[in-house]
């Protein structure tokens, strides 16, 4: 029986997205700061979720520097593990585990959020995956470093994940 980590609202479906493969998408229009995602699955530090099968340990999301919730083994995903990654977004973070609309989102329209957002990391700085979302201002690569960017700082203002947000205070405090 297959194991259901997250919740998705019913105004949301997960489908082919011409740019990703997979994607979820707005079954009908979606208001600013709605929730539409929340989050699941186990708890896990960063070398466990290293050591996950290929492809698992990408759909976990970062909850504090070393730590990351989502499934353990394919047959736990589920449609809202399909989020993809825009460098122009129209969802973000809430908390550590819930995903917004940061804006009104039109019915058809596939629903993004900037990987940063929940990506946070004070080690040496590391490529994550080169970006391919074909936005107007794609950052061609994105780094677990991107969130020290005073630009996406302000664009995201209020939609980092809570450890990302300590960090990021940390880093102008100083």
């Amino acid at each position: 029986m297959k194991r259901v980590n997250n919740w998705l609202s019913p105004k949301c479906e997960a489908r082919f997205s011409k740019t990703h493969g997979r994607g979820v998408f707005a079954k009908e229009k979606i208001k600013k700061d709605e929730i539409v995602a929340a989050f699941g699955g186990h708890i896990m530090t960063r070398k466990e979720r290293d050591a996950l099968q290929k492809g698992i340990g990408d759909l976990a999301l970062g909850i504090d520097d070393d730590l990351f919730i989502g499934p353990y083994l394919s047959n736990e995903t589920d449609d809202a593990d399909w989020f993809n990654h825009s460098c122009n977004p129209n969802a973000g973070i809430w908390g550590q585990i819930f995903l917004v609309a940061m804006k009104d989102i039109e019915k058809g329209k596939e629903i993004t959020f900037d990987y940063v957002m929940s990506c946070s990391q004070k080690t040496k700085k590391r490529v994550l995956f080169v970006c391919s979302c074909n936005s107007s201002n794609c950052r061609k690569q994105v780094t677990n470093h991107d969130w020290k960017n005073p630009e996406l700082q302000k664009r995201y203002k209020s939609y980092f994940s809570n450890f990302v947000q300590r960090n990021i205070d940390e880093l102008n405090i100083k």
